[in-house]
């Protein structure tokens, strides 16, 4: 059974006139005769970086083609924290070795820090924790292999050199040493 529906006009829809929309009056606003003076609030100059991070080298371990990484984090404006990691691993079979791979970690204090000063320069005291395995190792002659662990304080400095870098010296004091070979 088949059905065809045929129209010639559609019908029209039916026509909904919308209500005109009710404007009601604005209040009236008094302005104040005498606004009260807003405090200027201090803005840190350009140069305050709240929390950089630095990623540093040591020149004398990289001058022993020791590859070497810390990374330090400013907590707050007096201390901050540094994790290094020595990470030389040369050798030629049996004729040489230098390899090692120490860890360590080392929370700082910074004198005098204040927001103006550049983070992470001037004076500063740390405590500091490390631990290592090596070997170095000579034409079979010199060879020592073991693990040691060691903390202590230390002294520095850092000073900015340029915008970007720093450049620390840095004083440790050995508190206590334990491994093999030491």
């Amino acid at each position: 059974m088949f059905c065809i529906l045929y129209f010639n006009e559609l019908p029209e829809p039916p026509v909904i006139k919308p209500e005109p929309p009710v404007i009601e009056p604005e209040p009236e606003v008094k302005e104040p005769e005498h606004l009260p003076e807003v405090p200027q609030i201090p803005v840190p100059s350009a140069s305050y970086e709240p929390w950089p991070i630095a990623i540093k080298s040591n020149l004398l371990y990289d001058l022993a083609t020791a590859l070497n990484v810390e990374v330090e984090i400013p907590i707050g404006v007096k201390w901050s924290i540094m994790f290094e990691d020595v990470f030389p691993w040369w050798h030629n079979g049996n004729k040489w070795a230098f390899q090692m791979w120490e860890m360590g970690v080392e929370g700082r204090y910074w004198f005098k820090r204040t927001t103006a000063r550049k983070t992470l320069t001037g004076h500063f005291v740390g405590l500091y924790a490390m631990s290592a395995k090596y070997d170095f190792q000579w034409k079979r002659e010199i060879d020592y292999q073991g693990e040691y662990w060691s903390s202590g304080i230390t002294y520095g400095y850092s000073m900015p050199i340029s915008k970007l870098f720093n450049l620390e010296w840095i004083n440790k004091v050995l508190l206590y040493s334990t491994g093999d070979n030491i």
